[in-house]
């Protein structure tokens, strides 16, 4: 917080974002952290998933700030798209907006067809900052770097889908998919859901093996109030309205 009162703009992961916010709302008052902030003009966070609460908590804490989320990987020098959180809403889901000029985006299934607005697939970049691959590992290089329509595409893993505005939404990771009874699941799709819960910081899904050694779904989250942690019927009641039973 220190730090943040010297500068006019500041970059944080969420997990970091979450433990500074916190503490500041603890200390401070808000009309305190009006004051002690409003010379920051610019904050911004990526490097993870980011829960929308944060974002809407950056505008509230630095309201003289223009609010980012920003996402990208080292395999494309970090930044491919960017979304400025707006100050006259709270978000209920992070978006990471519209690609930097000069980067292209796609969202594409397994085919590598393109998909249409709404619809899951995994996420693709182009264009400037596209790395040449990785060093002395020829084939991850081969798998992970692809051409397309004559252009250069680095697949990232990440599963998103685009909205109707041409915003992209991260979904989680290709590779946290599973297989319940014959049906696939993507692990993260719960996950994000559960972190809407506005009981629930954050979320992890994994499979258990039940007693007779079938996988089951298990959730494990952090509350955000101690003395009133959600119960499993409440979740289970909150995700059935967004989620398919298999999936809960």
């Amino acid at each position: 917080a220190q730090a943040i009162e010297q500068t006019t703009f500041f970059h944080l992961g969420p997990s970091v974002l979450k433990m500074l916010l916190d503490s500041l709302k603890q200390q401070l008052d808000d009309l305190q952290l009006e004051k002690r902030f409003a010379h920051v003009k610019h904050a911004s966070s990526g490097g993870d998933m980011i829960p929308p609460q944060i974002l809407n908590r950056l505008n509230q804490i630095f309201d003289q700030a223009e609010v980012y989320a920003i996402y990208g990987s080292s395999e494309i020098s970090c930044m491919g798209c960017t979304f400025l959180a707006p100050k006259e809403e709270e978000l209920s889901q992070t978006l990471v907006g519209k690609p930097f000029d000069q980067v292209q985006l796609r969202v594409l299934d397994e085919q590598q067809n393109l998909v249409s607005a709404g619809v899951k697939g995994e996420i693709y970049f182009a264009g400037a900052g596209i790395t040449q691959g990785y060093l002395n590992l020829p084939e991850l290089t081969q798998e992970k770097y692809v051409w397309l329509d004559g252009q250069r595409f680095y697949r990232t893993g990440d599963l998103g889908l685009l909205t109707g505005s041409g915003n992209l939404q991260v979904l989680g990771r290709a590779d946290f998919q599973v297989q319940i009874r014959g049906l696939r699941i993507e692990l993260a799709d719960i996950e994000a859901n559960l972190n809407l819960h506005p009981g629930i910081i954050n979320s992890v899904v994994v499979t258990r093996p039940d007693h007779n050694q079938e996988p089951q779904l298990v959730a494990y989250f952090v509350a955000v109030d101690a003395a009133a942690v959600p119960r499993v019927k409440e979740l289970r009641d909150f995700l059935g309205t967004v989620l398919p039973q298999y999936m809960i």
